[in-house]
């Protein structure tokens, strides 16, 4: 059944209502389908990485062999269109245990556009998304979304093109490796972390990098990476081993292997309007 009121009914109607906007985090606001593809390994042969059970011999689609995985968050104050108290994602990285790194690990694997290939798969809520919290510092979006897929989702080794049952649509590792990207990045709300700490950006006054470190530290759980550059905090590093493949959706929250780049007191400017 329809009601229809008139004009003044439907004022009086409103005005009953408290029209207060919920206060949530920009980034917990769109509903996506982040499911992952179903992972092919059985419980047994899904195992933990960088320990004595993951090791070389494993089935490289069980066991993630490059060890870690890092959620790695961007503070830029002079990208157009910057959502408003949320920090932006860089990207997903598989490390190694000990904090080096490989890239561009498959160039069979590689893509042109990632935006296509989401396009193609139907993900236009995602790209949507990761239009609005996956943003270019120096140059197009989605030029930064397939330079970090090729360069880092290519070494993930349990998303290999070969992990994934016969018949299974071609590059469903770029989608599954955005989907874990966006799933990660939205656990990790840096900026409310650090305002729930009184640490919010301004002008004129610095931080210390032991509080910020405390606060990250605070929500996470575990020693985060601070990145500082010439004295200005902006980039955050989570740190994360990884139980079984990518595909289980079971990242283990470990402290910090990279040391920290930001010392004594450091700004934290705001954005640019």
């Amino acid at each position: 059944m329809k009601f229809i009121y008139s004009i003044p009914a439907l004022a009086i109607l409103l005005s009953t209502v408290d029209a207060s906007p919920v206060a949530l985090p920009r980034v917990f606001k769109r509903d996506l389908d982040l499911t992952l593809t179903q992972s092919q390994c059985t419980s047994s042969e899904s195992q933990a990485s960088c320990s004595t059970s993951g090791s070389s011999s494993s089935d490289s689609c069980c066991v993630e062999t490059e060890g870690l995985i890092l959620q790695t968050q961007f503070w830029d104050t002079d990208v157009a269109g910057s959502p408003e108290n949320t920090w932006t994602i860089h990207g997903l990285w598989p490390d190694k245990c000990d904090g080096s790194y490989n890239s561009n690990c498959d160039f069979a694997s590689e893509v042109s556009s990632v935006a296509d290939v989401l396009q193609d798969a139907g993900e236009t809520d995602l790209v949507s998304y990761l239009s609005q919290y996956w943003l270019n510092d120096d140059g197009d979006n989605e030029e930064l979304w397939t330079h970090e897929f090729n360069k880092h989702g290519t070494c993930m080794s349990t998303i290999g093109d070969d992990c994934y049952a016969s018949g299974t649509a071609s590059n469903t590792n770029v989608v599954d490796f955005a989907k874990l990207l966006v799933k990660t990045y939205q656990g990790l709300p840096t900026y409310q972390w650090l305002a729930d700490a009184g640490i919010t950006p301004s002008s004129s006054q610095t931080y210390s990098a032991d509080d910020i470190s405390a606060a990250l530290q605070a929500g996470f759980g575990n020693e985060v990476y601070i990145g500082c550059s010439d004295g200005v905090f902006n980039q955050v590093w989570y740190f994360h081993t990884v139980q079984g493949s990518l595909l289980d959706d079971d990242l283990v929250k470990i402290d910090a292997v990279s040391q920290s780049t930001c010392s004594g007191d450091v700004s934290y400017p705001p954005r640019s309007d």
